[in-house]
């Protein structure tokens, strides 16, 4: 795929106006991962209007900084179609690492990696609705599903997992972000390896993923309106 602007100001340093024209911000925030109550990572992340180049969509930048690190230990970027389905993604691990890059269409996925030593290519069937996924990050999953879908597949390409799964949606629920108490839009995936809880508020933006078997607690600690 190519490179979105947002991925590339964060590779370069460059701003995004000195790239190209981007599209209008939507969200932007930073999530706080613990697992089993330590802190793990946090993600900042920005959602823009459009995808390269110049189509309609929605492209998710991402840095990811473990610990309370100060330089990111990996880079992200997802591009949703305007129909809420994934189109590409990449992922970009620090310090001249593996980079992932991933295609998506209804008939095929795509994988690529790339190491110091070599690549690999590897393709699996596509699917409608599709949901990508990574264990190490929690805004890909920033779009909220579309009303109506009971049932999507879910990939994840780093760990070459691919799993069908039930999607319910239990309608708004009380819970809380940190310590406070939230009323938001829940949504489960379920059974899979392990059900993933995730939370929206009113405007549609994501609040909190849970993975209560892997003891994950991802909570938003940061909202740009």
């Amino acid at each position: 795929m190519r490179w979105s602007l947002g991925l590339l100001a964060m590779l370069t340093g460059v701003p995004v106006s000195g790239l190209a024209a981007q599209g209008r911000e939507s969200d932007a925030g930073t999530f706080t991962v613990t697992v089993n109550g330590t802190g793990a990572w946090r993600e900042e992340f920005i959602v823009r209007e459009g995808r390269a180049p110049n189509r309609d969509g929605f492209t998710v930048d991402v840095r990811l900084f473990a610990g309370r690190g100060i330089s990111p230990a990996a880079l992200a970027s997802i591009e949703w179609g305007p129909d809420s389905q994934p189109t590409a993604a990449e992922i970009v691990d620090a310090g001249g690492g593996r980079r992932t890059f991933v295609q998506l269409s209804k008939r095929r996925i795509s994988v690529r990696g790339a190491v110091p030593g070599g690549e690999s290519l590897r393709e699996y069937p596509g699917a409608e609705p599709l949901l990508l996924a990574d264990d190490s990050l929690v805004t890909w999953f920033a779009m909220p599903p579309r009303s109506g879908t009971s049932q999507v597949t879910v990939f994840r390409p780093r760990a070459e997992r691919r799993e069908t799964l039930e999607l319910v949606d239990r309608g708004v629920d009380a819970t809380s972000l940190g310590v406070h108490g939230a009323t938001l839009r829940h949504v489960v995936l379920a059974p899979g390896t392990d059900e993933t809880h995730l939370w929206f508020d009113n405007q549609g933006r994501l609040m909190k993923v849970e993975r209560p078997a892997a003891g994950l607690l991802a909570i938003r600690t940061t909202v740009t309106p």
